[in-house]
């Protein structure tokens, strides 16, 4: 359903090492969903999700914070506003507002795509270059 590409690398093994499993959790909805449980799945999911990128916004954040990213509050606000929509999701499916997972899994799907080929690769060149300032300024002499 949504293979992971070399193409979604933003250039940071350890975000890149979270983002795989963002995309393993996609996965797992449509994969419900192709066995027709996909809405017995989806909070399960939607509460796993939430818990992971919440996890994943902290670290990314923070890494971002360590390197001097000039755009992590506007970085942050876009986080704050997909936990907000996934939120929303996980009220929605309590009550039973949320009929089709199709559209919830399309929902998580675009944004992550856009997410990390748009504002994870924009922190991705900025914190390799601070890496590989660093690292030539350790080079011995």
């Amino acid at each position: 359903m949504f293979p992971w590409s070399s193409e979604f690398s933003v250039g940071v093994p350890e975000m890149d090492a979270h983002h795989r499993h963002l995309v393993g959790l996609l996965n797992r909805l449509h994969n419900a969903m192709v066995a027709g449980q996909g809405r017995s799945a989806l909070a399960s999911i939607l509460n796993d999700l939430a818990q992971y990128t919440q996890a994943h916004f902290r670290a990314e954040e923070a890494l971002m914070q360590r390197h001097g990213y000039p755009e992590l509050a506007s970085h942050r606000a876009e986080h704050e506003r997909l936990a907000s929509t996934v939120q929303r999701h996980i009220a929605d499916l309590q009550a039973s507002r949320i009929t089709l997972t199709v559209q919830v899994m399309q929902f998580l799907k675009e944004w992550l795509v856009a997410h990390i080929m748009g504002w994870d690769k924009e922190y991705g060149r900025h914190i390799a270059a601070a890496r590989q300032s660093k690292d030539l300024a350790q080079v011995p002499k």
